[in-house]
């Protein structure tokens, strides 16, 4: 948590003599997974697009549905 903490995506809040944590978002869903998805763009491409393309296929394991997705959101890019 102390991650999402850092990153400004949530807080971590303690009640004085409780040990208790609450953790407070600071961001909607949408926007946690745009920044986590360009952060991880940046960090592949640092790799190239075959390794990338590897890490997503995850050995074969996509199905064929996520496989159109992935091929549409890439044609998208063109």
């Amino acid at each position: 948590m102390t991650h999402l903490e850092e990153k400004g995506f949530a807080r971590m809040e303690r009640r004085e003599g409780s040990s208790r944590v609450t953790i407070v978002p600071l961001a909607d869903k949408e926007e946690y997974v745009r920044k986590q998805a360009a952060y991880w763009v940046d960090y592949w491409n640092k790799s190239g697009a075959g390794y990338a393309m590897a890490a997503l296929s995850g050995g074969g394991s996509l199905t064929k549905e996520e496989k159109e997705e992935l091929r549409r959101y890439l044609d998208e890019l063109d």
